[in-house]
């Protein structure tokens, strides 16, 4: 799928992630999102809450289903660290926790429509394969913190 962003509304724009994932989510027109995120709440140029992109979709109730906002469960990993703090090395361990990657994401979520979002990012993924128009788009690794999930009715 082909993002158009060539109409004037989009390229006047910026921090309008959401307002593009909404409109590859739903499958609207650029413009549609953008005032749909306008009514529930999105000023121009601004970026957008977890919270109005969840309102935005649900003002589309009558064509699909959206989720509740799902949060990615944090994965735990263990590892051993040896540093040398001059009178010898020392081991120790360190334990972490951290959110799929965009990879492990899909490979859990094959098939539907997820409205998904990172640190400071959102975009589409729509069975298993990534919509986005970031520079950001091949980058494997970028932790998925949580997504929506729509499905057509």
């Amino acid at each position: 799928m082909e993002y158009n962003t060539s109409t004037t509304l989009s390229q006047s724009e910026s921090k309008d992630c959401a307002v593009r994932a909404i409109a590859t989510a739903l499958d609207i027109s650029y413009e549609e999102a953008h005032e749909a995120c306008k009514q529930s709440g999105r000023k121009d140029n601004k970026g957008t809450s977890v919270t109005i992109i969840h309102r935005t979709l649900s003002l589309f109730k009558s064509k699909f289903q959206v989720s509740d906002i799902l949060y990615t469960e944090r994965k735990p990993r263990i590892f051993t660290r040896v540093r040398d703090y001059g009178y010898g090395e020392v081991e120790t361990q360190v334990y972490r926790t951290f959110r799929p990657t965009q990879n492990q994401f899909i490979a859990e979520n094959k098939v539907g429509i997820f409205v998904v979002w990172t640190d400071n990012h959102c975009y589409t993924i729509i069975d298993g394969v990534v919509h986005d128009w970031h520079i950001l788009k091949n980058k494997k690794r970028r932790n998925i913190q949580g997504y929506i999930k729509v499905e057509k009715l």
